[in-house]
């Protein structure tokens, strides 16, 4: 049985009613899914620990973009401009030759609202559930495709608020999807 591993995080904040608009996070709503196949999740694995050793001697260090950018913490090594030139570069080589999928989903949520709220007077759809929608109806035409029979989703844990949410709108959507028949319920677990 194939069975496919489903990575997914967030970026910035789903509420609606708060929207400062110097605030990126509070502006910008995103939500991203890495795809790996469970047979080639190790070799996945493997080759980013050899990168992570290679420049910071531990698998332990986590890439994350905004450290990078930063370059604080764990990437201090960086402030070399001839270092940051070469970690940049094969970063970019590994992330482009990982056998994985890659999906992105974002919202200028200012510009979401104005455009249903204020212009069309309807309720804007609530950003988790819409993006998560749209993400889930994805990886079921993904699995499809490639006669996947099981999709196991795994979320980045965050506030115990938040987690509640993500679980609320999984939850409803996978009653609502099996409903419709678009997708069977037992493909996916979290």
């Amino acid at each position: 049985m194939k069975k496919l591993l489903c990575f997914v995080d967030e970026t910035g904040s789903p509420n609606l009613d708060k929207i400062d608009k110097d605030d990126y996070n509070s502006i910008v709503f995103g939500l991203t899914a890495v795809l790996i196949d469970i047979e080639k999740y190790s070799s996945v694995v493997d080759s980013v620990n050899k990168f992570k050793i290679k420049y910071s001697n531990t698998e332990d260090i986590i890439l994350h973009s905004k450290k990078i950018k930063k370059q604080e913490l764990d990437f201090e090594f960086l402030l070399d401009k001839s270092i940051e030139e070469d970690f940049l570069n094969n970063l970019s080589i590994l992330l482009n030759s990982l056998p994985v999928e890659l999906y992105a989903f974002g919202t200028n949520k200012r510009n979401y609202v104005e455009k249903y709220k204020n212009r069309m007077n309807i309720e804007p759809y609530d950003t988790y559930d819409l993006w998560l929608w749209i993400l889930l109806e994805k990886i079921g035409w993904y699995m499809k495709r490639y006669n996947y029979q099981e999709c196991v989703l795994i979320f980045e844990s965050r506030q115990n608020a938040q987690d509640q949410i993500l679980e609320n709108a999984f939850d409803w959507l996978m009653r609502w999807i099996t409903h419709m028949h678009i997708i069977r319920l037992h493909q996916f677990s979290w």
